[in-house]
């Protein structure tokens, strides 16, 4: 009974993304960008986009940092050569 929920959750959960979730981070990105290209980023502007910039890619990028480091982390524990005695 959970996969019969789950994989539809899962679907759907996907497509939001896709439909609303990367074309809105996009357009913050744009307006970040925009805002501190127009004004620098010593502005009050500049700072607001600075600062959706790391509040929108932040925290995605910090757990992708983390499963890169693990990843490695593993890769290097199941690579590393052992002595057999």
């Amino acid at each position: 009974m959970y996969l019969a929920l789950y994989v539809p959750g899962v679907a759907w959960a996907t497509w939001y993304l896709v439909v609303d979730g990367v074309p809105s981070i996009a357009r913050i990105a744009h307006l970040s960008l925009g805002a501190i290209g127009a004004d620098g980023l010593i502005s009050l502007s500049g700072v607001g986009g600075a600062l959706a910039l790391v509040l929108c890619f932040g925290p995605p990028g910090w757990t992708v940092w983390g499963v890169a480091w693990n990843a490695a982390r593993v890769a290097r524990s199941v690579l590393r050569p052992t002595t057999a005695g």
